[in-house]
């Protein structure tokens, strides 16, 4: 191995030292006469490492130093000093004023080779090597600093030659002095063109060193003005300091990334309408996975994304921030090792091939704003602005982290989050690699028809295309509520070949019927037909009226001849309920693919609550209620248990499916009355007296028949829907997948 070490017990290998990249400058001291002139408290500085070999020590005080001689060849004061010092291997054993060399603080001993070419340096960066010393100490420890990974290293002192011997008062002998200059003079032959070799592979070697004699053949910048230079970088560092939790939003979340390009898109509840249309028209370009961010959406909506990609709740960052102000922390929990942002009102219209194929040579790509915004906080004018719409980028760039850490910290001096990135490119001097026209076209500055993406900007854009998508197809059911309710919108779990929207059953009133009744609407499922006033407003003429799993719910023996009237002028009605005039389909969260191969029950007995009519709250079996946004976790407790006790609809519904024994518990509405198969009920409030009552669903094909009647209903649903396709250029039905034909439900 390179490096080694005494633990105590013997030596040991190191691990850790060798790195392909450090982003320190290193400040390299030799003991060469003008380090006289050098003051040590100049050198230390935020971004600089000073590396020192010799007798460069005690005159400069580095982080790192080497030396090739016996330890009596030094100061003294040296093996006592806490920063890292390195010597040749097989020095180990030999003593120093303190002890035993290899006992003093973090000292290492380098395994030398001499009689080989400086010019492998840059070819011996694996972690098992030796270092070359064939130019001494000064070849040994460049070697040191190219292994570890510095890419910006400066010479100090390095005057190979001079009118004495070194910056002390140290005076050599005559062959002592012919020996030094002549080791000197064959550096300096080597020095200039291995370094230009050295900028080939991307690291820098400058002489710092005033009249030096590689001064004219290799790059040269004077220390004093290196030193204001690097010191004038370190004062604009930004020092302010983040809360522990707002700092972790601001990192990459994945060390590693999984090698594939990826789609990521966010949104919140009021911007979630245009996410179908959005992923339909991503999917009739794209196949690559797609991360959904959750910026707030509804429970619904949230069930949606999980069918459709990789779901990240925001958890931690959703705790400071809101809106587009958490687009890069979403970007920063990418998986993706190249990741293309793509904000929900961007409608995609061709391959993204050549968007990804943009960061072949850059970290970040993205197109110039084209709209000035009027505003107190806008950007100054000599300030490019940068539209982060449409953004790709290579996964742990760093300027991603400087964006979502100036947001943490700034947000407020600015109008929004491409303004503060376009400030953070600006102060770095990066300029991002752009992304053409035709990859963020901006709808609002005319028709382009070659273009691929098209970014419907600002607030009368997205609202142009909400109406455009809207006048398609819209699903309607009770998106929030509880976890049945929200896992119960056909659309979650199959396609339709077009681009739809979800809306909440509360917002149907009769101006948005108004507004939304040339569309076709496809409600259900959940308990609706106990809303008369809704139902009739539904039932008004215009596109398509589709009812699909929806059923009765409340306290009351509620009728169905009561909003007949409204439900035969559907053009197609299937209710989940047995004893109705209409056809007989089950709820649309039959197709969920957790139902499919549950796991083998570790529970007897579970216990499922409805959040408004708990019962068991002290009991000792495992319990759940029916808040939890997330309908599979729901049913993978419900198949934890051989046998289910509930006192909600979707609680017994899944454990129906799943095959698992069902006990009601004090049923409090009528909908539980209307299963084909009757489960056990228990009217005393100790359900433990009455859970033999519990039926057993399993082996009886209760889900298969589900999926069965669910898939007639969608090829009627898309026979239908066909009929009207040709007024948008539309797929037929024959091109979407029927759920019959699924080894799992579409997600």
């Amino acid at each position: 191995m390179a490096l080694w070490y005494d633990c105590g017990s013997g030596m040991l290998p190191t691990k850790g030292f060798a790195r392909s990249r450090s982003p320190l400058t290193v400040l390299f001291c030799c003991p060469g006469p003008s380090l006289s002139a050098v003051r040590d408290e100049d050198l230390h500085m935020p971004g600089v490492l000073v590396a020192a070999i010799n007798t460069a020590y005690p005159h400069v005080r580095p982080d790192i130093w080497a030396g090739l001689d016996k330890p009596s060849a030094y100061d003294p004061r040296l093996w006592s000093e806490p920063f890292t010092k390195i010597l040749r291997a097989g020095y180990q054993d030999l003593h120093c004023t303190v002890g035993r060399v290899a006992e003093c603080a973090n000292t290492y001993f380098g395994d030398p080779e001499r009689r080989v070419s400086a010019d492998l340096i840059l070819d011996r960066r694996e972690h098992d090597v030796k270092f070359i010393m064939s130019g001494g100490t000064f070849t040994f420890m460049l070697h040191l600093l190219i292994w570890q990974g510095y890419r910006n290293i400066y010479l100090v002192g390095c005057d190979f030659g001079g009118s004495t011997d070194y910056h002390d008062s140290r005076v050599l002998d005559g062959k002592e002095r012919s020996h030094n200059r002549q080791l000197y003079g064959q550096i300096a032959t080597w020095l200039p063109a291995f370094a230009a070799k050295a900028r080939h592979r991307g690291i820098e070697i400058t002489s710092a060193t005033r009249d030096s004699p590689i001064n004219g053949r290799m790059p040269y910048e004077a220390l004093p003005d290196v030193l204001v230079r690097l010191s004038s970088f370190a004062q604009g560092i930004d020092a302010r300091v983040l809360h522990c939790k707002k700092a972790e939003v601001c990192h990459w979340l994945h060390a590693k990334p999984n090698g594939r390009e990826g789609i990521i898109v966010g949104c919140d509840r009021w911007q979630e309408n245009l996410l179908p249309g959005w992923h339909h028209r991503l999917r009739s370009h794209d196949r690559r996975p797609i991360l959904f961010c959750d910026f707030g959406m509804s429970q619904s909506m949230i069930e949606w994304c999980r069918r459709r990609g990789r779901y990240e709740p925001m958890t931690q960052a959703r705790e400071h921030l809101a809106g587009w102000w958490l687009k890069p922390a979403a970007i920063l929990a990418s998986p993706f090792s190249r990741s293309l942002w793509l904000d929900v009102d961007c409608e995609v219209c061709g391959s993204l091939d050549a968007v990804f194929s943009s960061l072949a040579e850059a970290d970040v790509c993205m197109r110039p704003s084209a709209y000035p915004i009027s505003s107190p906080k806008a950007l100054p004018a000599h300030v490019q602005t940068y539209n982060s719409g449409v953004l790709c980028v290579r996964h742990g760039a760093p300027v991603i982290e400087q964006w979502a850490r100036r947001v943490m910290l700034d947000r407020e001096k600015f109008c929004g989050d491409q303004d503060v990135l376009s400030q953070v490119l600006h102060e770095s001097g990066m300029s991002p690699s752009p992304l053409s026209g035709d990859a963020n076209w901006f709808v609002r500055s005319g028709k382009r028809p070659d273009a691929f993406i098209r970014h419907w900007t600002g607030p009368n854009g997205k609202k142009a295309l909400a109406q455009q998508w809207s006048q398609r197809l819209i699903f309607v059911h009770i998106k929030e509520g509880n976890t049945g309710d929200a896992a119960c919108c056909p659309a979650h779990y199959v396609e339709f070949g077009r681009p739809y929207q979800i809306v909440d059953w509360q917002e149907v009133t009769d101006a948005w019927m108004e507004a939304h009744g040339s569309a076709d609407i496809i409600i259900g499922g959940g308990g609706l037909v106990s809303d008369a006033a809704k139902l009739e407003i539904l039932s008004r003429p215009g596109g398509l009226r589709i009812a699909w799993g929806i059923g009765r719910a409340g306290k009351g023996n509620v009728e169905y001849g009561s909003f007949a009237c409204s439900l035969h002028l559907f053009d197609l009605c299937g209710v989940r309920d047995l004893d109705t005039p209409f056809e007989c389909v089950p709820c649309p969260s039959c197709l969920h693919p957790g139902l499919t191969h549950p796991t083998k029950p570790t529970h007897e007995v579970v216990v499922y609550n409805h959040q408004h009519h708990p019962f068991d709250k002290m009991g000792d079996a495992p319990r759940m209620d029916n808040r939890t946004p997330d309908a599979a976790r729901a049913i993978r407790f419900l198949a934890s248990g051989a046998t289910v006790v509930t006192s909600s609809y979707h609680g017994a519904l899944w454990a129906m499916w799943l095959g698992r024994k069902v006990l009601i518990q004090r049923p409090w509405s009528v909908k539980f009355y209307t299963f084909g198969k009757k489960p056990g009920v228990a009217l005393g409030r100790d359900w433990r007296k009455s859970v033999a009552r519990a039926v057993d669903f399993s082996g009886d094909g209760f889900l298969e028949a589900a999926r069965s009647r669910t898939a007639a209903f969608h090829h009627m649903v898309m026979e239908r829907l066909d009929s009207r396709g040709t007024i948008y250029g539309l797929p037929s039905a024959a091109s979407v997948t029927p759920v019959a034909e699924m080894s799992l439900p579409l997600a």
